[in-house]
């Protein structure tokens, strides 16, 4: 049964004794703080009030990033910079507020999630350390801890940063997600749209709603080899299916963020058939026998008074089931190269957004334009926009340290790889000249999904090797 969590009884339900109570209470402060991407101003806020309860110096650039100073208390070396990012991707199974109300913890089994909305860990828990870590007393070189905003669409507030903003030459990344493993690199990625006017023709008829969800959705880059089901993917499928009964779309809202796969697709047909009805029953209940995803299918009768002609209709069906979409390329079993699906809104005109991620840009940019290509062909206007850059997966200093004290805490040598989802590192690195840099972080599982968790045993072990990293760094 899960439990409520709150500043109130949190100690009792994650057991009293935990090394890292300070950190879960930033976590649970921050957690009542909404904070989409481009509405951090709330959370933001907060942080720069605990900097001044410390007394400690911060700055703010002129489009939301932060970052605070910690005097050295011992050690005399070279700064060190962490980071993490503000913003979070706010997903709900159902209708929630998140301009307004704060999210609700729950605990269950070792973890922690979110009451019917994404939890927030994804970078919550990072920057809970930072603030957590102005406390610490331990004997650590100056810190510089850097919060940047806007990271969930598109890696757009590292990309405002400046070498006069910082100044230091190692930084260390909080926005890993698996304990035990330690990044040394990441996919780059590019947004790719199609827009085009949508020909519609004046009707009065009854027709069906069709809504898929249910789906387990997900992180667009991490999860896309998981076989999770893209619900825009499998809508369109289904009615490709149905082209002997001459279908017209009368509207489509599928799909929402870049970065998570589709949980739920929703269109309106014309006519009105149970023979429709029938074949989209059977065909759910086929793709359910083979698949653990709690796949819903909802109908509903509903009165129309327009629709796409037949010929666009025909044509936006075939072209969204001919677009990429999931793992593209492997290399040495890993995936390399991929595309989302990510949405498909339109009222007067019809916009489709997917999104690609390379480590190689040459290969990622070669994804982008077969895309355009596919979109122009079908008489879309084309647009590419977000496009940020891979980290190169490098050996340091830094990274031999942080395996050697990795080790030396846990009796277990991490993993070090590159990672399939975008961090700021590259692009931090490119615009701030920093030399030596690494990523990790505790183990969130189905982040930018409501099923986001975070396991507590790894945060304690996180947070322990965050600080062990820290007071070693310059050896």
């Amino acid at each position: 049964m899960r439990k409520k969590i709150d500043l109130g009884n949190f100690d009792a339900v994650l057991k009293s004794g935990i090394e890292v109570k300070e950190l879960w209470r930033q976590f649970i402060n921050i957690s009542g703080y909404p904070r989409c991407s481009g509405n951090e101003k709330p959370v933001a806020d907060y942080v720069i009030s605990e900097a001044l309860r410390r007394k400690l110096v911060y700055k703010a650039d002129s489009y939301g990033n932060i970052l605070i100073s910690v005097p050295s208390t011992g050690l005399s070396s070279e700064p060190v910079i962490l980071q993490s990012h503000l913003d979070m991707v706010c997903e709900s199974s159902g209708s929630f507020d998140f301009e307004n109300k704060p999210i609700e913890l729950v605990y269950e089994n070792g973890k922690i999630f979110a009451n019917n909305t994404t939890l927030g860990a994804d970078n919550g828990i990072g920057v809970a350390a930072m603030l957590a870590l102005m406390d610490e007393r331990f004997a650590h070189p100056p810190l510089l801890l850097l919060f940047t905003v806007d990271e969930e669409t598109g890696l757009n507030g590292a990309g405002k940063l400046t070498k006069k903003f910082v100044t230091g030459k190692t930084l260390i990344n909080l926005d890993g997600e698996e304990f035990g493993k330690i990044y040394t690199g990441c996919a780059g990625g590019i947004v790719t749209t199609g827009t085009i006017k949508i020909d519609k023709i004046d009707i009065s008829e009854i027709g069906y709603r069709i809504t898929i969800d249910g789906l387990k959705g997900g992180h667009s880059g991490v999860d896309i080899d998981k076989g999770r089901i893209n619900a825009i993917k499998l809508l369109f499928e289904i009615l490709k299916s149905l082209e002997k009964f001459d279908i017209k779309i009368a509207s489509i809202d599928a799909g929402d963020k870049i970065n998570a796969i589709p949980r739920s697709a929703s269109v309106s047909i014309v006519p009105l058939n149970q023979d429709i009805k029938r074949v989209l029953n059977t065909k759910i209940d086929k793709i359910k026998q083979c698949s653990d995803e709690k796949i819903r299918l909802h109908i509903k009768e509903e009165k129309l008074t327009s629709c796409w002609s037949a010929d666009f209709s025909k044509r936006i069906i075939i072209l969204i089931n001919k677009l990429p979409n999931g793992v593209i390329e492997r290399r040495s079993g890993t995936v390399y190269t991929s595309s989302n699906l990510a949405s498909a809104k339109g009222n007067g005109s019809l916009t489709v957004k997917t999104f690609q991620r390379s480590y190689g840009s040459k290969n990622m940019n070669i994804l982008s334009s077969e895309i355009a290509e596919l979109f122009a062909k079908n008489g879309f206007t084309t647009g590419r926009e977000g496009e940020f850059p891979g980290w190169e997966p490098t050996e340091s200093r830094l990274l031999k340290v942080a395996t050697r004290q990795f080790e030396k805490l846990f009796n277990l040598k991490p993993e070090t790889l590159a990672i399939h989802a975008g961090l700021e590192c590259g692009i931090i690195k490119n615009r701030c000249g920093i030399k030596e840099l690494i990523s990790f972080g505790p183990t969130i599982r189905n982040a930018h999904s409501p099923n986001e968790s975070v396991e507590i045993d790894t945060v304690e072990k996180f947070y322990r090797f965050l600080k062990k990293l820290i007071e070693n760094s310059d050896k």
